[in-house]
């Protein structure tokens, strides 16, 4: 993958961990209002943990993304293309 290609994956990662982090504070909020409001939240923390546990995937990949620009670039890697 040359830099260009690199650097778009990474803004990519950058794009859908904003949009998962917007969906992980949208159903905090809906689980706060549930219990605020005394109804039953146990689907909707269900769900907050599989938002959680998909933006934690996505930070681990976009980690993986910067590893592998790293080490390109120490190769000498990463031209244009």
């Amino acid at each position: 993958m040359g830099r260009k290609a690199d650097l778009f994956s990474l803004r990519v990662a950058d794009q859908h961990i904003a949009l998962a982090q917007g969906l992980v504070e949208h159903q905090l909020s809906t689980v706060h209002m549930l219990e605020t409001r005394g109804r039953d939240a146990t689907e909707a923390k269900l769900l907050l943990a599989g938002l959680e546990n998909s933006l934690e995937a996505l930070v681990d990949q976009r980690s993986t993304i910067e590893r592998t620009i790293r080490i390109s670039a120490r190769r000498g890697g990463g031209g244009p293309s």
